[in-house]
C-alpha cells in the first residue's frame, strides 16, 4: 500500500518498477572478503537474477570508468540500471583490497553498471534529493577526506532547501546508544560533526544496515501548530512546521535526522529487535520513537525461547569445549570412594538427603585439596566476566555478578554430574556388576575361550606372534583393554581407593582418565549445551545483553528485508520496507522445475517443491513499513497561517 501524493488517503497497491539506482549498505561478501567469497556470494547471485551485457568479461579491469556499452560516450547517455556500493566492517578485514579490486575496478555487477571509483561516494537523485553515502571503516568514523569531500558537496552543491539521505554501513545512533553513548558527545566525531554542523536539518533520512533486522525510529513529533511562543510548544524546543518537520535550518546545529532505519535484513542470521526496544533518545536527548519493527518486538522475544531446545542442535561442536571444561573441573575429585557406605537409611527419601552432605564435602575437597579444579573455576570466572562484554547498561559490579554466575552454575553442574558417575560406578562395584575380572578381564576371558571352543587349527595366532616378534598379543591385550574401559574404571578406581594414586602404574593411570574422561564427556555434553542456552536466554530477554551472541547460535535464516525509495513528482521521498517472513532453504535450477519464480523472475533459480515461495510467491513478499518524507523549507514562517492549523 502506498499514500495518495494528493491526499492523505491510501490507495490500492503500487507496482514498483525495476530501480534505476541499487545502493548496497556493505558487508557485500560475509563473514570473509575474499576472492571466491565475492564471487560466490555477491557476482553470482546477481548475475543470476540479471546477466551482464555480452560483450562483458569478467576477467576484464575497468581502468577508465564508467564502463559504458559500445557507442556510449558519458554517463548521462546512459538509462540502465546503476548499481553503488559501500563497503561494511567485515570487507575491511583484508585492508578494502578485496573491495577495491571486484567493486572500484569492475564494470559492471551483474547487468547493473557500477560507475563508483572510490569507496564512498555522493549521489545526486531528482527534486532536491542527494545522498551521502560513507565509508566508516573499522574505526567507526570517518577520515579527513571524507569530511572534506562531504563538506564541500554539502556547501557548494546542495541547496538550502534540498534534503539528503545519508547512507553508512553501521547504525552508530544505536552502536554508540548500546556500547558507547557518550561518544555521540564527542567534538572529535567527525560523522556527527558533518551530520549536524554542515548539513544540519537537510539530514532527513539516515539509512544504514549491520544488524540483521528492519527497524526504524523517527522523531517525537509535537502539535502541528506549535511554535515559539505557543502555549503548545515545549520550552526550548525549535519552530516544527507540520507534522514531518523535525528542526529548520535556521535554527542553529541539528540533532540527527529525523528517521532514523536499519534494514540489514539481507545478513546471514536474523538479530532480535527487542534488544534494542528501550532506545528513546539519541543525541542530546532528542527523544525518538520506534514507528516499525521486522520482526515485532514480540516475536523477537519469542524467538529466543528456541535457545533453550536448540541451541546443542544448531553449535553441536560446542560440546567438545564443554565436555573438556566439565572434565577439567572435576578432575581432582576422581574417585570418590565408598559412596555406597553413606547411604544407610532404609528408605528412598532418607538416602536423598544424604546427598546435599556429601555434595558439600565435595566441592570442599575441590577447593582445599585440588590444585587444577580451582584455577580452573578462577580462568572460567575470568572468561565469562570478559563474555559479557561492556554494554553500557551493565555497570562493572553487575558484569562480574552475571560472569561469576555464570561460570558458578557451570561448576556445581560438573560436580553434579560427577557426582552421579561415580555413584553409578560405586554401586556396579558394590553389586559386583564391574570389578570382578580386572584390568584384563577381557583378554583373559579371549585366551580362555581361544583355548577352549576356538581352536587356532591353522596357527595364525603363533604365526603373527613369530613374525611380530611378540608385539601381536600385546596389541590384542591393549585393544581388549581399550574396549573394557568401564571394567578399567571399576578395577582402577578400587586400586587408588585401597592403596592410593601411588600403586597405580602410570601407563593405568593415564587410561583410566581417559576412560573417565570418554563417558564423563558424554554424560555432561548435554548439560554444559542447555545452561549455556539458558544463559543466553536470559541475558537476551531479561537483561537485552549479548543479542548477537544468543541470535548467531540460533541461525534463524528468515525474516529477510530490504529498502525501496521513491522521490515523488512532488519532491517527497516514499520508502517502503519489504519483508520476507520466511525463506527458501533448497533451490533448483528453473529449467530443471519448468516453473518461473515469481518474485525472483527473471532468477535462474527457483524454490524446490515443499519450499516457501514455490506456489503463490508473491503472498510471501509483504510491505512491512511505509513512510514519507517531505522536504524542509530553509526560511519557514515564523508563525503557521490559520488555514495550516485547520
Amino acid at each position: 500500500w502506498a499514500w495518495n501524493p494528493d491526499c492523505s488517503t491510501l490507495q490500492d497497491l503500487v507496482e514498483l518498477p525495476r530501480s534505476q539506482v541499487a545502493v548496497l549498505g556493505g558487508d557485500l561478501a560475509y563473514p570473509n572478503p575474499s576472492y571466491e567469497s565475492y564471487e560466490s556470494r555477491l557476482f553470482r547471485p546477481f548475475e543470476d537474477a540479471f546477466p551482464p551485457p555480452p560483450w562483458y568479461s569478467s576477467a576484464y579491469v575497468a581502468v577508465n570508468k564508467p564502463d559504458l556499452p559500445p557507442g556510449m560516450d558519458s554517463l548521462k547517455s546512459y538509462s540502465g540500471p546503476q548499481c553503488f556500493a559501500i563497503p561494511g566492517n567485515h570487507d575491511w578485514f583484508d585492508g578494502l583490497d578485496t573491495f577495491l579490486r571486484k567493486i572500484c575496478h569492475k564494470g559492471w555487477l551483474g547487468g547493473w553498471l557500477l560507475p563508483q571509483q572510490n569507496s564512498y561516494f555522493a549521489l545526486a537523485l531528482p527534486h532536491g534529493w542527494w545522498v551521502f553515502a560513507l565509508d566508516l571503516a573499522l574505526p567507526e568514523d570517518i577520515d579527513m577526506h571524507q569530511l572534506k569531500y562531504f563538506s564541500k558537496v554539502a556547501k557548494e552543491r546542495v541547496g538550502p532547501d534540498d534534503a539528503v539521505i545519508i547512507v553508512t554501513h553501521q547504525p552508530m545512533w544505536l552502536q554508540y546508544w548500546y556500547f558507547n553513548p557518550e561518544k555521540v558527545e564527542r567534538p572529535d566525531c567527525n560523522l556527527m560533526y558533518l551530520i549536524r554542523h554542515k548539513l544540519g536539518a537537510r539530514a532527513r533520512v539516515w539509512l544504514a544496515g549491520d544488524l540483521h533486522f528492519y527497524l526504524r525510529h523517527t522523531a517525537a513529533r509535537f502539535p502541528p501548530c506549535a511554535h515559539p511562543g505557543s502555549p503548545n510548544t515545549p520550552k526550548g524546543v525549535p519552530y516544527f512546521n507540520r507534522s514531518q518537520s523535525f528542526f529548520h535550518p535556521s535554527r542553529g546545529p541539528a540533532p540527527l535526522p529525523e528517521h532514523l532505519v536499519v534494514c540489514g535484513g539481507g545478513g546471514a542470521f536474523l538479530h532480535p529487535t527487542h534488544a534494542f526496544e528501550t532506545f528513546k533518545h539519541a543525541a542530546r536527548g532528542k527523544p525518538y520513537e520506534c514507528s516499525a519493527a521486522f520482526p515485532s518486538f514480540q516475536t523477537s522475544r519469542m524467538l529466543a525461547y528456541f535457545l533453550l531446545p536448540l541451541f546443542r542442535e544448531h553449535n553441536w561442536r560446542f560440546d567438545f569445549i564443554g565436555g573438556i571444561l566439565y572434565f577439567l573441573l572435576s578432575c581432582s575429585l576422581f574417585p570418590v570412594c565408598n559412596l555406597t557406605e553413606q547411604f544407610t537409611a532404609g528408605s528412598v527419601l532418607g538416602n536423598l538427603a544424604v546427598l546435599p552432605g556429601i555434595y558439600y564435602q565435595m566441592v570442599l575437597r575441590a577447593f582445599s585439596e585440588g590444585a587444577l579444579s580451582p584455577l580452573c573455576f578462577l580462568g572460567l570466572i575470568g572468561a565469562a566476566v570478559a563474555f559479557v562484554g561492556e554494554p553500557h547498561k551493565l555497570s562493572s559490579g553487575h558484569r562480574v555478578l552475571l560472569g561469576t554466575v555464570h561460570a558458578a552454575a557451570h561448576t556445581a553442574m560438573a560436580l553434579v554430574l560427577m557426582l552421579v558417575l561415580e555413584l553409578f560406578l560405586d554401586l556396579c562395584v558394590a553389586n559386583k556388576v564391574l570389578g570382578r575380572a580386572g584390568i584384563g578381564g577381557l583378554w583373559n576371558a579371549t585366551l580362555a575361550k581361544q583355548q577352549g571352543s576356538i581352536a587356532d587349527l591353522a596357527g595364525i595366532a603363533s604365526w603373527l606372534e613369530y613374525w611380530t616378534f611378540g608385539v601381536y598379543p600385546h596389541v590384542v591385550k591393549y585393544i581388549c583393554t581399550v574396549f573394557d574401559l568401564p571394567e578399567v574404571m571399576a578395577a582402577t578406581r578400587q586400586t587408588i581407593c585401597t592403596a592410593g594414586w601411588a600403586a597405580v602404574p602410570r601407563s593405568e593411570s593415564i587410561l583410566y582418565n581417559v576412560a573417565v574422561l570418554v563417558y564423563y564427556w558424554v554424560l555432561c555434553t548435554p548439560v554444559v549445551s542447555w545452561i549455556f542456552g539458558v544463559y543466553l536466554y536470559h541475558c537476551i530477554n531479561w537483561l537485552s545483553v549479548h543479542f548477537d551472541e544468543a541470535f548467531c547460535a540460533l541461525r534463524i535464516p528468515h525474516y529477510k528485508s530490504f529498502l525501496r525509495l521513491r522521490v515523488t513528482p512532488r519532491g517527497a521521498l516514499e520508502v517502503f520496507a519489504i519483508g520476507v517472513r520466511k525463506v527458501p532453504r533448497k533451490w533448483v535450477h528453473s529449467a530443471q522445475s519448468g516453473k518461473k519464480a515469481a518474485y525472483t523472475s527473471p532468477s535462474k533459480w527457483v524454490p524446490a517443491a515443499g519450499q516457501p515461495g514455490q506456489e503463490g510467491a508473491c503472498e510471501e513478499a509483504e510491505l512491512v513499513d511505509y513512510f514519507r518524507v517531505e522536504k524542509l523549507l530553509a526560511n519557514p514562517p515564523s508563525t503557521p497561517s490559520k488555514a495550516e492549523c485547520n
